[in-house]
C-alpha cells in the first residue's frame, strides 16, 4: 500500500480520502439544500495533481414514470449546458 505523508488542507484526511488506495485526496463532502433539491459536492485531487469537482443531486420527481423521465432529461440537459457555459465542457448530442 502506498503511504501518504501529505493532505492538501481542504481533504478530509482519515477514511474519507483514497490517496492511500487509490491515490487521491477526497474533501469532505459539502451538501447544499436549495429550494430546488439537495447538492453534494466532494473536491478531489487525482494522483496526477488534477483537481475535481465530484457533483450529487437529489431532485424531488413528480408522480408517474412519463412525467418522472420529462423532469430527469431536462434536469440532465440543463446540467449539461451549464457544465458547458462555466467549465467549457462538451454537450452532448
Amino acid at each position: 500500500m502506498r503511504r501518504v505523508d501529505t493532505h492538501p488542507a481542504w481533504c478530509g484526511g482519515g477514511h474519507v480520502c483514497s490517496a492511500d488506495r487509490r491515490g487521491s485526496h477526497r474533501s469532505h463532502p459539502h451538501t447544499v439544500d436549495t429550494e430546488h433539491g439537495r447538492i453534494v459536492l466532494t473536491r478531489i485531487r487525482s494522483q496526477g495533481g488534477r483537481d475535481q469537482v465530484e457533483l450529487r443531486a437529489v431532485v424531488e420527481l413528480p408522480m408517474g414514470d412519463v412525467d418522472a423521465q420529462v423532469v430527469t432529461r431536462r434536469v440532465v440537459a440543463d446540467l449539461c449546458l451549464s457544465l458547458g457555459r462555466h467549465v467549457g465542457a462538451a454537450v452532448p448530442a
